[in-house]
């Protein structure tokens, strides 16, 4: 199933982030993909923001995780972990099974071997650019994942 949505606006992100914030648990896995500068990260921000929202607790963004790979958030029963894989430079094909029994994953610029191995369970989101307004393009194989977007 896949659908796309034209935002004009970073505030207009709560239409895609509220309803994607609202089913994240344990075990589930995002995949970023886009151009440098199409707002990936950003897309993050909002996600994780929303999800603090949610569940009334502090929320401190840590900015990408472009050098230490790696950040992660706790937001009460949920543990978060954005991985950034911009600066790899092989396909790597890290098995995220560990991460997955106690994390969410949100994973920007992922390898085409990670994608490949997780496709049946992970929400996919492109994003590009048109103007000023950014095209969210949301696919997924996965059945939870279907039934959020259809309600996008």
């Amino acid at each position: 199933m896949k659908i796309s949505k034209l935002l004009n606006s970073e505030q207009n992100l709560e239409l895609l982030t509220n309803p994607i914030s609202n089913s994240l648990t344990k075990e589930n896995i995002i995949f970023l993909e886009g151009q440098v500068g199409s707002g990936k990260t950003t897309f993050v921000r909002e996600l994780l923001s929303q999800i603090a929202k949610n569940k009334k607790v502090q929320f401190r963004f840590q900015g990408s995780p472009s050098y230490q790979k790696i950040n992660t958030y706790v937001l009460k029963d949920l543990e978060i972990l954005h991985f950034d894989l911009y600066n790899t430079n092989t396909d790597d094909k890290s098995d995220l099974e560990d991460y997955l029994r106690d994390f969410c994953v949100i994973m920007e610029w992922p390898t085409k071997s990670i994608k490949e191995i997780y496709k049946d369970k992970a929400l996919f989101i492109d994003i590009s650019f048109k103007n000023d307004a950014r095209i969210y393009s949301i696919h997924t194989e996965n059945p939870k994942w279907q039934k959020v977007i259809k309600s996008i």
